[in-house]
């Protein structure tokens, strides 16, 4: 399916999405992360770590993240055109191990709409103030 044929709107779709990652994490599920919620060429930066492109370096990190802490996802805002749009989110990580402190990632996501499926072709994170 094109994008001109779909009637799954950006947040409808976006949203749909968002409640897939947020399970994602509850179920410590990075194939899902990686593979339902980036486009195949996503571009990620986050602060204190590498850029990284594609799902098999996102599924590579996100096995990480989710064996070593807990996860929870508040989205903040977005905004979008009828193909493109962007979500802006918290993280807010707690490590398993009680030595390390917490931290929240504030992070922007672009997505666009592909073969009438909504996908993150990049994202972009800061550690926000503690």
């Amino acid at each position: 399916m094109n994008a001109s044929r779909t009637t799954t709107s950006f947040a409808d779709g976006t949203n749909e999405k968002l409640e897939l990652h947020i399970k994602a994490f509850k179920d410590r599920d990075y194939r899902a992360i990686a593979d339902r919620f980036f486009a195949s060429d996503v571009h990620w930066a986050f602060e204190g770590y590498p850029p990284l492109h594609g799902r098999e370096a996102i599924s590579d990190f996100y096995s990480q993240v989710v064996t070593n802490s807990a996860v929870a996802i508040k989205p903040v805002a977005s905004a979008s055109t009828l193909t493109t749009g962007w979500t802006l989110i918290d993280y807010f990580v707690e490590p398993h191990d009680a030595a390390v402190d917490p931290w929240t990632y504030r992070t922007i996501f672009t997505w666009s709409l592909r073969d009438g499926e909504w996908l993150v072709d990049s994202a972009m994170g800061i550690k926000t103030p503690s």
